[in-house]
């Protein structure tokens, strides 16, 4: 495991064996707004009765008066399901310090830089 958090679990692995191959449940090649789009296409869906749950709020994504909004918005959502009613979404306001694609940048450079190094080590060494 390279990464793991109590709330989502293992995000980043590798095979034990030789490999070159990273694994990754999350998605760290998604600009800043990604996961926003998802979440507002979900939202979308579920006032238009395409999905029947209301899909959960990311999880430490938006500012707290943003998920403030967005619980009310839920709560009316439940009540006057309607695909009109996403011309009522609060504006939303990421947390200050999400960086967009920064993650993804570092983890493939990175990636790319090993691979590089490997390339030029012996056979036997690999």
């Amino acid at each position: 495991m390279l990464t793991r958090s109590e709330q989502a679990g293992v995000d980043v692995f590798v095979r034990q064996y030789a490999s070159r191959f990273v694994f990754f449940q999350g998605h760290p090649e998604y600009d800043a707004l990604s996961l926003q789009r998802e979440y507002l296409r979900d939202i979308g869906r579920y006032l238009a009765r395409e999905r029947d749950s209301y899909p959960r709020l990311p999880v430490s994504y938006f500012d707290a008066a943003t998920e403030e909004k967005l619980a009310r918005f839920e709560r009316k959502a439940a009540h006057q399901r309607h695909p009109a009613l996403t011309n009522e979404l609060p504006r939303l306001n990421l947390r200050t310090d999400i960086g967009a694609g920064n993650a993804a940048a570092v983890l493939f450079g990175n990636w790319l830089r090993y691979l590089g190094a490997d390339a030029d080590a012996p056979v036997a060494a690999r």
